[in-house]
């Protein structure tokens, strides 16, 4: 079943995850595919609440899903969400190299272009999934970020671009439901980095160096550490690629 789309679109917010989960508290029969979009986000925020700049002429969005599944597969629904991001600004850039970095960056010639956070909230007997998305279109808040219009073959339409990419989440996260992981998983190895790439994770005070192999059927990394050559799984942690 498709998902039926309600976008709600405010001027400025101080974060469309923030207003989405109020108004889930608030309204616990909301549908799945509600979705708030600010043209300017002033306390937007990601993983480990670090600061996302929601700039004029980006895009910054949050929408709501109900998948039938345990809170802890958000890790697979953030990979979901990328997958079809990635499908989406292949659409309107020239060639470039696009990737996924694990768990929620989408690269540009290993730059951040695009991140998400997927959160889960529940209301009475009701459990959401809040995933937000935001692009850096025509603007790159930061050094180690990139805007995609620097690559585009012409101007991205905002409205377009999230047109697009919603259409391609509905399809990707239907595909989730009806086959499992799997699929999403292959998709996610043919868009991020190659076998054996080296990787660096910081875990809090512990750091682990090693080789990126595979991600294991719930959405964790793993890696093989160079120092005791052992697999680890890595279910929360910041990716540097080396």
């Amino acid at each position: 079943m498709s998902i039926h789309w309600q976008i709600k679109t405010y001027d400025t917010l101080e974060s469309t995850q923030y207003t989405l989960k109020t108004m889930i508290r608030q309204s616990p029969d909301l549908s799945e595919g509600v979705t708030v979009r600010a043209h300017l986000q002033t306390k937007g925020y990601g993983r480990h609440k670090r600061s996302w700049k929601g700039e004029d002429g980006n895009i910054s969005l949050s929408f709501v899903i109900c998948p039938d599944t345990s809170p802890a597969n958000a890790a697979q629904i953030a990979i979901v969400t990328g997958i079809s991001l990635i499908k989406t600004i292949g659409k309107f850039i020239d060639q470039a190299d696009l990737r996924l970095k694990w768990p929620n960056d989408v690269m540009i010639n290993n730059k951040k272009c695009a991140g998400i956070l997927v959160e889960n909230i529940s209301n009475q007997d009701t459990a959401y999934m809040v995933v937000g998305v935001g692009v850096n279109i025509n603007n790159a808040p930061l050094e180690i970020s990139e805007s995609l219009n620097n690559y585009a073959h012409c101007q991205i339409n905002l409205d377009a671009f999230i047109n697009d990419f919603l259409s391609a989440f509905a399809t990707d996260y239907d595909i989730w439901k009806q086959e499992g992981f799997k699929p999403v998983k292959d998709q996610f190895i043919k868009h991020t980095y190659a076998v054996n790439t080296g990787v660096s994770v910081n875990l809090g005070t512990k750091q682990i160096s090693g080789k990126f192999i595979d991600l294991d059927d719930n959405g964790n990394l793993e890696i093989k550490c160079n120092e005791t050559h052992k697999i680890h799984k890595i279910t929360s942690g910041e990716v540097f690629m080396m």
